[in-house]
């Protein structure tokens, strides 16, 4: 076969749109530091907007922080002890 065939055909027979399981966590991750983010912005401008802190919109933020963190754990490079330094 020539080799211009055989790259055409490596390049057509792609799955379509698979990710890996690595792939899917880093996306995972990706999309929570965007949400803290948006989640951050909304309570600097309530502060500003109303002069106090709400209490529900930071434990909103941590409670988000905290699932990132424990998401993009890789339990196979985790020391035993884990659970206490969450």
């Amino acid at each position: 076969m020539r080799i211009e065939f055989r790259c055409w055909q490596s390049l057509t027979n792609l799955p379509p749109l698979l990710l890996e399981n690595h792939e899917l966590t880093n996306l995972l991750g990706v999309f929570l530091l965007i949400l803290i983010g948006v989640e951050f912005l909304d309570t600097i401008k309530a502060y500003f907007k109303e002069n106090a802190i709400h209490f529900e919109i930071v434990i909103l933020l941590a409670i988000i922080a905290i699932a990132r963190k424990v998401i993009l754990l890789d339990p196979a490079s985790a020391p035993e002890y884990i659970g206490i330094e969450l």
